[in-house]
């Protein structure tokens, strides 16, 4: 009995609450003094007259979609939204199960009954919002919408929304470039390799500002090739500063290697905030759309098909070099590799032990 009073005064609460803040909002206007007064007893069935109206649909499934590709370009304002949603995923599933998981194990009279209807009410709207999310209906140029209630469909050319909107901070208008958009100074010879290289790429992305698949793919090939350009003297270079130090000084080759692998990996984003400057592409999307790709089974494999078709096949094989003689060398390369490691793991392990497969190769 006193649980179920406890229920009611807690009902009476929250429409109480929810009556005021409608009198605030109709107040000044003529909804301010219209009742509304149903010709029908809306107890006999509350659930059903409290549903939304057909075109009120358009509210909750057309906002949240424009407001996810809205705020695409500023890269501070899309970093809370991924993590909002992504947080608000997890937490909504968590927090389902565990409601899921109570009313399975308990009876209705050891439950706080308004309690649990109104937390469901708010994670049935949270799912809502991330089913719109999910699965737009869209292109990589425009967002596509069946306007409920009606025989009309609305479309929403994606560029122009995004160039539409302006972020104020502290009273200041602030655009997609005054964040994140880094600059690199290039060499004349870089400048026109790019020139050359970009004059017809064109970007395009698809839901939440995700650069679409094989446009990605094709920008890492470039900043791959331009990367590789830049730095064909570094392997070489490494090569010869390793051999003075192999079998001799332990130390001294893995930090050549390490030295090596930083050189290359500036070199890399060098060129990669070189060629996304050019393109106007910022650091953020770039780095989201590479983790999109990477999440993608499919597309692992693709890039790394595209990795072995980008080799350097120009080299002369030789004649005797067939299919068994190769993997005969191979065989005893990577025998030789496990064995002489043995005389550089107490190097390896003082310098960065994740270094053990790049020093055995």
């Amino acid at each position: 009995v006193n649980m179920a009073e406890a229920q009611f005064a807690k009902l009476k609460e929250i429409v109480a609450e929810q009556c005021v803040k409608m009198e605030n909002l109709t107040a000044g206007t003529p909804y301010g003094t219209i009742e509304a007064v149903p010709d029908h007893d809306i107890f006999q069935d509350i659930v059903k007259d409290c549903k939304d109206s057909e075109f009120w649909t358009n509210f909750k499934e057309i906002s949240p979609v424009l407001l996810c590709f809205a705020t695409e370009v500023d890269p501070s304002v899309s970093r809370e939204r991924d993590m909002c949603v992504t947080g608000e995923i997890l937490k909504t599933k968590s927090l389902l199960d565990a409601i899921k998981k109570k009313l399975d194990e308990s009876a209705a009279g050891d439950l706080n009954l308004v309690d649990l209807a109104v937390a469901l009410k708010i994670l049935s709207d949270k799912v809502d919002v991330i089913t719109y999310l999910k699965e737009p209906d869209s292109d990589p140029r425009e967002l596509r919408f069946k306007l409920n209630g009606t025989n009309k469909k609305v479309k929403v050319d994606i560029k122009k929304l995004q160039e539409a909107i302006v972020f104020v901070d502290d009273g200041e208008e602030s655009k997609e470039e005054s964040k994140d958009k880094l600059e690199v100074d290039l060499s004349e010879e870089d400048n026109q390799y790019l020139d050359e290289k970009l004059k017809d790429f064109k970007i395009e992305t698809g839901r939440g500002g995700i650069i679409e698949k094989k446009c990605m793919m094709q920008l890492m090939k470039t900043i791959g090739d331009f990367s590789k350009s830049r730095s064909k003297d570094i392997s070489k270079q490494a090569q010869d500063k390793r051999i003075e130090h192999y079998g001799t000084d332990s130390e001294k080759y893995v930090d050549v290697i390490l030295e090596t692998m930083s050189r290359e990996e500036e070199s890399f984003n060098y060129c990669t905030t070189a060629i996304l400057s050019k393109l106007n592409v910022s650091q953020e999307t770039y780095m989201r759309s590479e983790q999109a790709l990477i999440m993608d089974p499919m597309s692992q494999m693709e890039l790394l098909q595209k990795g072995i078709e980008n080799e350097d096949t120009n080299v002369e094989v030789p004649s005797e070099l067939d299919k068994k003689k190769t993997i005969e060398i191979l065989k005893e390369s990577n025998d030789k590799s496990f064995e002489n490691y043995k005389e550089y793991s107490t190097a390896v392990k003082k310098k960065d032990p994740y270094l053990t497969p790049v020093v055995i190769s």
